[in-house]
């Protein structure tokens, strides 16, 4: 494994936030799980203590591996539910994103003093894990993760 650690950002409307998290802890999780076992304890969702402009920022972090090769939910969702089924689900989930031009447009207009961006996170799960949530955790939520055919496509977007 290397010393990397991949951080994907997710903005999702406020509305959505928990089917954004109902999609990565019953969807993601458990086809990483399964297809990936070596990705299982990698990867951790954070999503922001507060809501700005009716977005909610989830943020994954996703340790070592590639973006393309390792953390593509483009490749692990077809492999467990089928190339159909892995569609309608993406589909379902990328309408949970907010437009990211307005979001990262309030993100650095908010930073402009300080020159910096700042979000206190919190875990989606009590553990702070998706791992956690096989083991009997709360809900979880996220960043993105989205299909590198779509604009919404690996666990990394």
């Amino acid at each position: 494994m290397s010393d990397q650690l991949h951080l994907v950002l997710h903005p999702v409307q406020a509305a959505r936030a928990r089917d954004f998290e109902s999609f990565v802890s019953d969807v993601v999780a458990p086809a990483v799980q399964a297809q990936r076992p070596d990705l299982d304890q990698r990867w951790r969702v954070m999503r922001s203590a507060e809501t700005a402009n009716g977005v909610v920022t989830f943020a994954f972090l996703l340790e070592g591996g590639s973006l393309t090769d390792d953390w593509e939910l483009d490749v692990i969702l077809p492999a467990h539910y089928g190339e159909q089924e892995a569609e309608r689900l993406i589909g379902e989930w990328a309408e949970t994103f907010a437009p990211l031009t307005p979001w990262a447009e309030a993100a650095v207009s908010a930073g402009q003093k300080s020159n910096q961006v700042v979000w206190t996170l919190e875990s989606v799960t009590e553990a702070g894990a998706i791992g956690a949530l096989r083991e009997g955790s709360s809900v979880v939520g996220t960043s993105r993760v989205i299909p590198r055919s779509s604009p919404a496509g690996r666990l990394s977007r």
